[in-house]
């Protein structure tokens, strides 16, 4: 699958940095987190009540272990779901010597036609070294940026119905956690203040990233994947940051 790989950096308010897995980042208006598991996740979990100029960045380099053989694909879709909208784009590596490797990048918001605008780029024909990279920009309300890691057996192509299958759990286990922002809420980074008493409760961002977490742990989504390959990380290494399978 690699000879070494699924390094994830991400970016927020302009400073890039290196994820460590199992471990949450966070400020005001988001959080990163990453989940190692089957499968893989790292995302950003989205909270404002203005339009955000910022960039938020998802990015992985991998040395894959096809070495330059298989067959390399883009892909992309989207859905929708009591009001929530995700589209995704990613690449696949397949029909080497090795499980595949397929890298899913996605954004969820809560607003169609005034939602963020999601950008992918990966390198378009590259089996060996890929450095891919999805960011969204003018994010508005709630919603998420994601990354999730497949691989199934060497000359296995993951399917387009697959992919929608495992996406729209993933939209699933989101669109019933929305953060509702008050004009008068503060976020912080681990809680929620308001001025007005009288206003709904309101879970922080780190709280609904927390939700999350035991959503993704709990809901199995490599078994919408035929003959998923359980890749093995690397604990030879603290912090861990990479897999070696």
């Amino acid at each position: 699958m690699y000879d070494d790989g699924n390094e994830v950096y991400f970016t927020a308010n302009e400073v890039r940095r290196k994820a460590n897995y199992n471990q949450n980042y966070n400020d005001s208006g988001w959080t990163f987190s990453t989940l190692p598991v089957h499968p893989f996740m790292a995302f950003f979990t989205l909270a404002t009540d203005s339009r955000d100029d910022s960039v938020y960045i998802i990015e992985v380099e991998s040395n894959l272990g096809a070495d330059g053989s298989g067959t390399f694909q883009n892909f992309s879709g989207s859905l929708s779901l009591n009001g929530f909208f995700l589209e995704f784009q990613g690449i696949q590596v397949f029909g080497a010597d090795d499980p595949s490797v397929c890298e899913v990048y996605f954004y969820i918001n809560t607003e169609r036609r005034n939602g963020g605008i999601f950008e992918f780029e990966s390198p378009r024909q590259d089996r060996q070294y890929i450095r891919s990279t999805a960011k969204v920009r003018n994010h508005f309300g709630s919603g998420m940026l994601g990354y999730v890691l497949l691989s199934t057996e060497p000359d296995r192509k993951i399917t387009q119905d697959e992919l929608d299958a495992i996406m729209l759990n993933v939209l699933q286990l989101v669109s019933v956690q929305t953060i509702e922002m008050p004009p008068n809420v503060t976020i912080t980074n681990t809680s929620i203040s308001t001025v007005n008493a009288t206003d709904a409760p309101v879970r922080s961002v780190a709280d609904v990233t927390r939700v999350f977490h035991d959503r993704f742990r709990s809901a199995n989504l490599d078994r919408h994947i035929r003959n998923f390959h359980s890749y093995q990380y690397d604990d030879s290494n603290t912090p861990q940051t990479k897999i070696n399978d």
